[in-house]
């Protein structure tokens, strides 16, 4: 599964965001976020920046990169449980 996908999923999931409400935040309507998150609509660096800016995290977070460039596998889980 596409990295920017699984962790935007997982962002929503651990702020308990409903996808339809997060759509409109990020600017897009629910069937252009739900064609995006079902890899049916390219994901551009446009789209990467406003699915970030909406969830609060940096594109970093959304490509699965920690601040010092190594991948990390499931990061929400580890801030969780700290």
């Amino acid at each position: 599964m596409n990295p920017i996908i699984k962790n935007t999923k997982k962002f929503l999931e651990s702020k308990g965001v409903k996808q339809k409400a997060f759509a409109e935040k990020a600017g897009y309507n629910e069937q252009q976020f739900s064609r995006k998150m079902a890899d049916r609509s390219p994901i551009t660096w446009e789209d990467v920046l406003k699915i970030a800016n909406a969830l609060g995290v940096t594109p970093n977070d959304l490509y699965g990169i920690d601040s010092k460039g190594c991948e990390h596998h499931d990061r929400t889980k580890a801030n969780s449980e700290s």
